[in-house]
Order: structure tokens, then C-alpha cells, then sequence
């Protein structure tokens, strides 16, 4: 019996970790922004600005948007603002 309670609590452990704990950034959710503190490797990941084409770190840029899913970045409030105005347009353009 002790044996099955100890595969359990492993089995509870592990699911836990992986949905809530650091597994959760392999998954693609995460919780929280902390990842950058801990790897001390992080490179800059280049984005591109959707209105005006302008070439952005995604870790540095200021301004972003969620639409449909996707993750827009901006140089600039006016480019956020546009882009709000009319997202469509911009996709398709990029």
C-alpha cells in the first residue's frame, strides 16, 4: 500500500510542477516573467513593428497588442494606435 502512495504523491508532484511549475514554460504558458532573471542567456528576439516595418527587441518593446491570438509589437504609441484602428490592414500587409 505504501508503495502505491508514494507513486501517487510522485504522479501528483510531477503534474503539478509541470502545469503550475517551471514545466509550464516548456508548455508554452509560463507564469510570470521571471524566466529571463534565471537563464542569465536570453538573446533579444527580433519583431518587426506591423505599421510602420520598424525592427524591435521583443524583450525591450514598450508597446504590444493581443489580437487574434497573435502578439503584435510597435514602436510607438501612434503605430499602436493605428493598428487598432484597423488591425486587418496590417496584417494582411505583413
Amino acid at each position: 500500500m505504501s508503495d502505491v502512495l508514494y507513486f501517487l504523491f510522485i504522479g501528483i508532484l510531477f503534474f503539478v510542477m509541470m502545469r503550475w511549475g517551471c514545466g509550464a514554460h516548456m508548455m508554452g504558458g509560463g507564469h510570470g516573467g521571471h524566466h529571463e532573471e534565471f537563464s542569465g542567456k536570453e538573446t533579444s528576439r527580433p519583431v518587426q513593428d506591423p505599421v510602420c516595418g520598424e525592427r524591435l527587441d521583443a524583450r525591450t518593446a514598450n508597446f504590444t497588442k493581443m489580437y487574434r491570438g497573435g502578439l503584435y509589437y510597435f514602436c510607438s504609441a501612434q503605430c499602436q494606435e493605428k493598428f487598432q484602428k484597423d488591425p486587418e490592414t496590417y496584417i494582411k500587409a505583413a
